[in-house]
């Protein structure tokens, strides 16, 4: 089954103190405390305290970037399960029965906030025998069906939203993964389909249902198919047709059996953008099975998910697919139950901007090992190519681009984010390498490493962001991550933000363009910072270069280049009693119209200690 939480990170506390705007506090200078610069100037303002700024100093023009053509790539190989041939037999197809009225029952209205307490377990129909019929118990608040699916609903994290009042469905026994009928290895083609009307107006389930138990399926070109829902165990060809699936639970195509294909054509429902999503609503495909691959599919108009995973299933392949106007979340996999390896999601587009910005309440795709479980992880995944479009400024902080949890040794790289609360946001996972890909308009930060180990990033491009470029955060905090070559400009707030207690965090090579009143590098109780090789650009309008809030030190700046801040190079701010703030220093670096290398503001029994070597 899969557990659904939410997209939010880990009790990461977001800050709520607004920063005035020189992107500082007012300090007074009073006896016996610490408010001096290297060059024994009184400071007038002091840096923020450590909270995260929510507002950015200065509003920033969202400019989207117009995602470039991806480069074709070879086609990819469908999946390894292998079909044994036997003697081709011929198939007659039933004759296609009286349409069937199916009276579907009303879905949840849902609400356009997300719960925060008590998680929404969903139960969606498991695939039917494709009579033409369904039937859907409901008694008071409580659905039963098979199939289990859990909703994503909000974790213990910083980003919280109004709770939602609702039922909570039962939860059955997952249905068990079907086992593929012998395969026939009998192709039908257009030319023998009989029996099958694609006029989009009669009910074709029967009688496809039929045709795909056989064996090998090709529509015909242009013909839009009626259905209440199909069961693929083969390959299913549907050859630029259009599956219209009329029924209002369940999904319009199940790959059921290992190795199980669809490709070439369109699947879609009934809802429409200008309705709430409803996370148990009809979904457009959903996945029960290993080495499957969805390829060159529309898939549209559903109120919950565009594509499912549903189990711990290894191996989904989903390249060179369109997810457009679906109401909860464009791609979901979350294994939840066991590790599972191998994932390949590139090459698609995940338009989700239609829908409006106070009532989107998901992300556009999501990936995980498990929501909540540290044991589970998925791994070996590729994400690239792909473009996430999200709407401007969302209400709902779980509106990103796509976030990955739990996941290790994977790779996301050369897609594109265009708003959404956040582009890409990695969460409990390790060895992730984020490389090559642009971000513009994001309302929160465009990358997010929250309780992260040993990843990397590589030549992103973030050209805009109403807050932060990248932040490191989570409940324990990151560490071992490594920004390579990033370039960085157009935030509200901070280029990069380093939050509760990361550690080891090595910046090299970065070109990074502070905002108005604010700061290239901001270090927030974090300990252990390699800076080598930045360049650091105030444009005559940033504070500082680096910002030291609350941190032991152990910050180290090498090489590279800081031009044109107002205030400084380095500044040590602490009002934590106790705490000694040693080994900061900087070498090799030309820095050009900034007047001071050093500021250090410390109050209420903090202090700066030993081997603190900063000078222009």
């Amino acid at each position: 089954m899969i557990l659904f939480f939410s997209c939010k990170k880990d009790n990461v506390t977001p800050d709520i103190e607004p920063v005035s705007p020189a992107g500082s506090k007012t300090v007074a200078t009073t006896p016996g405390k610490d408010t001096s610069n290297t060059a024994g100037n009184t400071i007038i303002a002091a840096p923020d305290t450590g909270k995260k700024p929510t507002t950015p100093t200065a509003p920033v023009t969202v400019t989207p970037t117009t995602p470039t053509t991806p480069v074709t790539p070879t086609a990819p190989t469908t999946g390894t399960g292998t079909k044994a041939p036997t003697t081709p037999i011929t198939v007659t197809p039933t004759a296609p029965a009286t349409p069937v009225t199916v009276t579907p029952t009303a879905p949840a209205t849902a609400t356009g906030t997300k719960t925060t307490t008590t998680p929404v377990t969903v139960t969606p129909t498991a695939p039917t025998t494709n009579t033409g019929s369904s039937t859907t118990t409901t008694t008071g608040a409580t659905t039963t069906k098979t199939g289990v699916v859990t909703a994503p609903t909000t974790s213990t994290g910083t980003k919280t939203t109004t709770p939602t009042t609702g039922a909570t469905a039962t939860t059955p026994a997952p249905t068990p993964t079907p086992t593929a009928p012998a395969p026939v290895n009998n192709t039908l083609t257009p030319s023998n389909l009989t029996g099958v009307y694609g006029d989009g107006s009669h009910d074709d389930t029967k009688t496809l249902q039929a045709l795909l138990n056989a064996g090998d399926v090709t529509l015909a070109a242009g013909k839009v198919y009626n259905v209440t829902g199909l069961r693929v165990t083969h390959t299913f060809n549907l050859n630029g047709s259009t599956i219209h699936m009329t029924r209002s639970s369940g999904a319009g195509v199940s790959l059921m059996a290992k190795g199980a294909t669809v490709t070439n054509g369109n699947v879609t429902g009934t809802w429409s953008s200008n309705s709430l999503g409803n996370l148990n609503g009809v979904q457009g495909i959903a996945i029960y099975a290993d080495n499957t691959s969805v390829s060159h599919v529309s898939i549209s108009s559903f109120p919950s998910f565009g594509i499912v995973v549903i189990g711990a299933h290894n191996n989904p392949s989903v390249t060179y697919c369109t997810i457009k106007s679906v109401g909860y979340m464009g791609f979901y996999f979350d294994a939840e139950t066991a590790n599972t390896s191998g994932g390949v999601f590139s090459y698609n587009m995940v338009d989700q901007s239609m829908l409006p910005a106070a009532t989107i309440s998901e992300s556009g795709a999501a990936i995980r090992g498990s929501t909540s479980n540290l044991a589970i992880i998925t791994s070996n995944w590729t994400i690239t190519g792909n473009t996430f479009k999200m709407p401007v400024k969302p209400a709902n902080w779980s509106a990103e681009g796509i976030e990955v949890r739990n996941m290790a040794n994977s790779l996301i790289s050369n897609n594109t984010f265009i708003a959404g609360s956040i582009g890409c946001s990695v969460v409990r996972s390790y060895g992730i390498t984020v490389s090559a890909n642009k971000f513009s308009g994001s309302d929160d930060e465009a990358l997010e490493f929250a309780d992260c180990k040993t990843s990397s990033t590589k030549g992103n491009i973030i050209t805009s962001a109403f807050n932060i470029g990248i932040l490191l955060d989570g409940d324990y905090g990151s560490s071992g991550i490594t920004l390579n070559g990033d370039i960085i400009s157009g935030t509200g707030s901070d280029c990069i933000e380093a939050y509760k207690n990361t550690q080891n965090l090595t910046v090299s090579g970065c070109k990074l363009t502070a905002a108005k009143g604010g700061k290239a590098i901001n270090l927030m109780n974090t300990n252990g910072v390699k800076i080598q090789n930045t360049i650091f650009n105030g444009n005559s309008v940033a504070a500082m270069a680096v910002m030291l809030d609350t941190c032991p030190g152990n910050v180290s700046i090498t090489g590279g280049t800081v031009s044109n801040f107002k205030s400084c190079v380095v500044t040590i701010y602490s009002a934590q009693k106790g705490l000694v703030t040693n080994n900061v220093t900087m070498t090799g670096v030309t820095v050009t119209g900034v007047p001071y290398a050093l500021t250090k503001v410390v109050e209420n029994g903090a202090s700066v200690g030993a081997n603190i070597t900063v000078s222009l």
